[in-house]
């Protein structure tokens, strides 16, 4: 009987490498997309209202600030 080797192949493990580097990028890329757009969502009142709940409890809101 042969023993069995624990040694990884550089190819599968750069195939790997490879794979897991694409989906890494994808997930930044995603991130960053959603990332952008609540901040653009943020700069509506109504849709602020809805997402920060934090507003209510400030002394003076944002759609009636002063410029």
């Amino acid at each position: 009987m042969a023993a069995k080797s624990n040694k990884i192949d550089p190819a599968d493990f750069t195939a790997w490498s490879d794979r897991a580097e694409a989906w890494i990028v994808k997930a930044i890329k995603t991130l960053l997309v959603l990332l952008i757009l609540s901040q653009v969502a943020l700069q509506f009142p109504e849709i602020r209202q809805w997402l920060a709940s934090a507003d209510h409890s400030e002394g003076v809101p944002y759609r009636n600030s002063p410029p």
